[in-house]
């Protein structure tokens, strides 16, 4: 049985982030939290990063040892790693830009986990002072384009391109077929996954990564009718 496949790959890539920077500085910023009279202060580089985090209603001290970012947009990021002291500990942390024209503080998040993952401290709010900024976008490229002539119920494959601009740790995502999902893959790798189509014709691809769905383009299937001689 011959099976004609003609493929067609990364002809459409849809970027959902922009952005261009001259410096590698992602983000920066320091501050004080009222509710909690805790101070900190931070700087995210491309491959490096500090943060320190201060509350002194019981005087803990949290100094970041590594630092990923895990999600950024034009206003926000999301940081993460581990800590100094104690070993083993990790946190992670969400920093809002602080409003360039009106200077409103935005809100954080700063949480820490034990060796076990066990959830050991946690503040969350608005701001009450200080400066946080957004130095640099983060550019995220999704795309497929793919025409097959297949038989029916075999597997056939979709080839995802993926790229993102600054390293980082695991950013997974979900790859979905006309809304059903297919598979998952890492931001930044090229990755191939397979399903069985249950009819022909311009299929929708899409990808949910951190709560979004973003179009990454589309395939197309014909399926080949089998006809068995008696």
């Amino acid at each position: 049985m011959k099976k004609v496949v003609i493929t067609f790959a990364a002809l459409l890539i849809l970027c959902f982030f922009t952005g261009v920077a001259s410096a590698d500085v992602l983000a920066i910023g320091g501050g004080c939290v009222g509710t909690d009279n805790s101070t900190f202060g931070f700087t995210v580089h491309d491959t490096h990063g500090e943060f320190v985090y201060v509350d002194h209603d019981d005087h803990t001290n949290y100094k970041a040892n590594t630092t990923f970012v895990t999600h950024m947009t034009n206003t926000t990021i999301n940081f993460e790693g581990s800590l100094v002291n104690p070993a083993g500990w990790t946190y992670k942390a969400f920093m809002e830009e602080t409003n360039k024209e009106t200077k409103e503080q935005g809100n954080y998040s700063m949480e820490v986990y034990n060796e076990t993952g066990e959830l050991m401290y946690k503040s969350a709010g608005k701001r009450e002072n200080g400066n946080v900024q957004i130095k640099k976008y983060i550019e995220i490229y999704f795309g497929v384009h793919e025409e097959k002539d297949i038989y029916i119920g075999q597997l056939t494959s979709i080839t995802v391109h993926s790229f993102i601009n600054i390293p980082s740790p695991d950013m997974e995502y979900t790859l979905l077929v006309d809304d059903y999902p297919i598979g998952k893959g890492k931001v930044g790798e090229l990755k191939t996954f397979y399903y069985v189509p249950n009819a022909s014709g311009k299929k929708k691809v899409t990808v949910l990564f951190a709560e979004n769905l973003y179009d990454a383009g589309f395939v197309k299937v014909w399926i080949k009718r089998v006809e068995v001689l008696r």
